[in-house]
């Protein structure tokens, strides 16, 4: 909270909760539900988690109270905190939501410099595991690509080859941040990421 002006710390989430009109359950996916029905809700509330697969009825306790339920979720890899802001320039919300939560949500996505991408629950799994594969997968793929060339029996072993075409392809998008650094502990055989 400390590197946010005007934000302010509370012990408990409970006390979070009490303070706030607007409220973003940032767990882990399997955590979602657990944390909403520890929490007393208002009607005047609105609680919005940030899961892409998990549907609003991890929200349920908070509907059951009264409050305005949303999901909130960025079509956007973290792979660097120092970074994680600009990397949400150009980058597409999952929104669900009620009206009025769901202009909020979008004005949200606008002011953060991205775009909303409206889904409904039955979506959000495909959303989600399209996701995984837009990111997860080319990760995946290049280390294999440059885990091949560590067989390679010359002294550099090229393993920069299939690196540097990648990073050359997604030269300047946020995404390159996140290949870089899951690659590079893993390609370190004479390798120099820049």
């Amino acid at each position: 909270a400390h590197l946010v002006m005007g934000v302010t710390a509370y012990e408990a989430a409970e006390e979070a909760a009490e303070a706030s009109d607007v409220v973003f359950i940032t767990s882990p996916d399997d955590a979602i539900a657990t944390v909403v029905s520890s929490i007393s809700w208002r009607p005047e509330q609105a609680v919005v988690h940030c899961s892409g697969a998990s549907s609003l009825k991890a929200l349920g306790s908070a509907r059951g109270q009264g409050a305005t339920v949303g999901a909130f979720h960025p079509f956007q890899t973290f792979a660097d905190p120092d970074r994680a802001q600009a990397a949400l320039e150009g980058a597409g919300f999952a929104v669900e939501a009620e009206l009025p939560l769901c202009h909020d949500l979008e004005e949200l996505a606008a002011a953060l410099g991205g775009w909303p991408i409206h889904l409904e629950s039955e979506d959000r799994v495909l959303y989600h595991a399209s996701a995984v594969v837009a990111c997860g997968f080319l990760v995946t793929l290049v280390k294999l690509a440059a885990d091949l060339w560590l067989y390679s029996s010359s002294e550099f072993g090229f393993v920069s080859l299939p690196v540097a075409l990648t990073t050359d392809i997604l030269a300047g998008t946020p995404f390159k941040t996140y290949l870089m650094r899951a690659l590079g502990a893993r390609v370190g055989k004479r390798v120099y990421l820049d």
